[in-house]
């Protein structure tokens, strides 16, 4: 299970960087939306940490 976790991990730290000034663009125009980007990052620190 922890090979799974791994993997969908990754795949979620390469998705967000094609896509990183894309999604930092939509989340500025949407204040509410900036807390939830802020826990997001927060959590793929944490993956990647862990990798």
């Amino acid at each position: 299970m922890s090979d799974w976790r791994t993997r969908k991990g990754q795949n979620w730290i390469v998705a967000w960087h094609e896509c990183q000034a894309w999604v930092e663009e939509l989340v500025g125009f949407s204040r509410n939306k900036q807390a939830y980007s802020q826990r997001g990052l927060r959590a793929m620190k944490l993956i990647q940490q862990a990798l």
